[in-house]
Formats: structure tokens, sequence, C-alpha cells
């Protein structure tokens, strides 16, 4: 916070029509970059590159009616802007983001894909069963917290929130289980959507009674039997799962050259 204060110190005239327009707001815009950015160094690297590109601004900002508004619309423009460019670079030098729509959800045993008893396919085999459910106070907790600040950036921004409440959950079965995209918590109702990462179905794990491939990614059953893809997966993180799958890609194909050479 210090750190970028110091730019009115070195401000040329007109420094103080400068500074007296952005320091009642100077605390609420490094509140904001450091809700979004999620470090403190970040925060005021996003902070002090408004204050700059502001810094030729203030006949602009003197015919703002309101400034505090107008200057978090400024801020997130820019991270936004900083957000795209670091996601369309080869590199990535993210840290950490606000990404309310990004829930990463602890293991949960009851979370899994079955054989459905009842329906099949027009081949007549069994059809996926899928089981989810949200049954933890960290991921909803995690609800609460988002909504919080998706909130607080509309009120920071002047913006109005068109947020529907979602419907109330809808029991079926044991009273314990919802649907999949819904639940109450703290008295309010959350919707969830899952992000189309399809993993699981043959996980790998270091024992035959609970995985389908040991840690090599090879069957338990069948020695000569490799599988690769996001299927091996144990479980599921927020993050898009490419990446993963490329490196135990890699992984897979070293354990199958290895044995090779060993016939």
């Amino acid at each position: 916070m210090a750190s970028i204060l110091h730019l009115f110190n070195r401000r040329p005239s007109p420094k103080d029509r400068f500074e007296a327009l952005l320091r009642p707001h100077i605390e609420l815009l490094y509140r904001m970059a450091y809700r979004w950015t999620g470090t403190q160094d970040r925060a005021e690297d996003l902070v002090q590159d408004v204050l700059v590109r502001l810094a030729s601004r203030v006949e602009e900002m003197e015919a703002v009616e309101q400034l505090r508004p107008w200057l978090v619309r400024i801020l997130y423009n820019r991270y936004v802007d900083d957000y795209r460019r670091q996601r369309l670079s080869p590199i990535d030098t993210r840290q950490s983001g606000w990404e309310p729509e990004a829930e990463e959800p602890a293991p949960d045993p009851g979370n899994r894909v079955e054989l459905s008893d009842s329906l099949t396919d027009h081949l007549g085999l069994p059809r996926p069963k899928v089981t989810y459910r949200v049954r933890q106070d960290y991921e909803r907790n995690a609800f609460v917290s988002a909504k919080q600040v998706s909130t607080e950036i509309f009120n920071a921004m002047g913006a109005r929130e068109y947020t529907k409440a979602p419907p109330a959950p809808v029991f079926y079965g044991n009273p314990g289980e919802v649907t999949a995209t819904n639940f109450q918590y703290q008295g309010n109702n959350f919707t969830f959507y899952g992000a189309g990462h399809i993993v699981g179905t043959y996980r790998m794990g270091n024992d035959k009674s609970s995985s389908v491939l040991n840690p090599r990614m090879q069957s338990w059953d069948h020695s000569n039997l490799y599988m690769a893809g996001s299927g091996v997966f144990p479980t599921v993180a927020t993050g898009n799962p490419t990446l993963t799958i490329a490196a135990l890609a890699f992984k897979v194909a070293d354990h199958i050259l290895e044995d090779l050479a060993s016939i």
C-alpha cells in the first residue's frame, strides 16, 4: 500500500489536484485489486499502473460526476486487459486470480461415475450413472465468499446486479441428497454447473480394489494394457486438465518404452 502512495510525492503540478482526487479512493482501489489478483505485489502493480495512466487525465476526472465507480471501472478494465494478455501468452505468469465461477471441490469418494442398473443405450449397454454432490462446508463457504465478492464489486462500480436467486433444492430418494445443480446453505440457495472437463472412470491408484490402473497407468488385470488421458485422474481440480494430461502422456510413454526394452 505504502509503495504506491509515493507516486503522489513525485508528481509535478498539478500534483495537488491529482492527489485530492485520488487519495480518498486509493484504499478501495487497492482492496479491489487485491481481491482480483490475490497477491500484494500484483495488486500494487495494478493500482500503480492505473495511477500512472490517470496522471495526465486530471481535468477529465474533475468532470466525472461519480468518481469512485468510474475509477473502479478503469481499474477493472485494466485488470481484464492484463488477464487476457496473460491467457494468450505462451508463458503463464499468473500467480492467482479472482474467478468466482471456478470452485475447486475437495475429494469426495461419494462423487463417482458408475454403470446404471436400469438405463441402457441403443446397443443395450448400461448408461453411465454420474453422482455428484456438494456436501462439504469447504466448497459451500467458497460459494458464499464468491457471492459476497461479486456483490461488493458491483456496488463499488455503481453497477446494478441482475443475479437471479437460484431455485430451492429438489430432493430425491434420501433427503440428504439433492440434485446436482443446486443446494441450500446458510439460508441461501446456490446453483453450480460443471466445466465440461470429463475425467475419471479408469482411475489410477496404489490399491487394486479401488483403482483400475497402477501408478504406471498400467492395468492391474492386463500387464500389456496402458491407459492415458483424463480418465486416470483420481479426482479433479478447478483448472483445465490439458497440461496434466500431456504430462501423464509423457509419463506413460516412458513406462511403455521401458517395458518394451525389457522384452
